[in-house]
């Protein structure tokens, strides 16, 4: 029984996180909807502002949607995972390659240590570099502006271990 509570609860705080998540891209996107609908006023340029603006927002619930489809693909067992031999290294560097200008323009860095040399995996890359991608987004999300987001890649003797620090709250 204590599982099943444990297991309902996490499903609760999971459903009001992405309601969260959800909600704020989705209140920018009409607010700026309204005002271009509302406001004969604005210019061109104004208008072409809000209009990319608008674009950025939907693109960012359609991300997010498709996240949510994949993560209950995932839970119902209808997406198998398909492993291959991988560099988790170069997966992590080329990860954090792509986060950069995000955390430069928020004064963070982003910072990878590990081993010169580790071991190949074998894993899901794209199931991999999405949990990554999400790890450090969301410690550049909540971290503000400056500090530091670690990820420290360390040998074991089953594999590489891969953890996300960061100085946010």
């Amino acid at each position: 029984l204590d599982l099943l509570e444990r297991t309902d609860r996490d499903r609760r705080e999971f459903v009001a996180s992405v309601s969260h998540d959800l909600r704020t891209p989705l209140a920018s996107l009409e607010g700026y909807l309204e005002l271009l609908e509302d406001h004969e006023s604005l210019t061109a340029e104004e208008r072409r502002d809000y209009v990319g603006i608008a674009r950025r927002r939907a693109r960012h619930l359609s991300r997010l949607v498709d996240q949510l489809f994949e993560l209950a693909k995932l839970e119902s067992g209808d997406v198998q995972p398909r492993t291959e031999p991988f560099n988790l290294g170069e997966l992590t560097q080329d990860v954090l390659q792509g986060m950069r200008p995000r955390a430069t323009r928020r004064g963070v860095r982003l910072v990878c240590r590990m081993p010169r040399e580790l071991p190949e995996v074998d894993g899901d890359l794209g199931l991999l570099e999405r949990a990554l991608s999400n790890l450090v987004e969301n410690a550049l999300k909540y971290m503000g502006q400056g500090g530091t987001v670690v990820v420290h890649l360390t040998r074991t003797v089953k594999g590489v271990r891969w953890s996300v620090h960061d100085d946010g709250p």
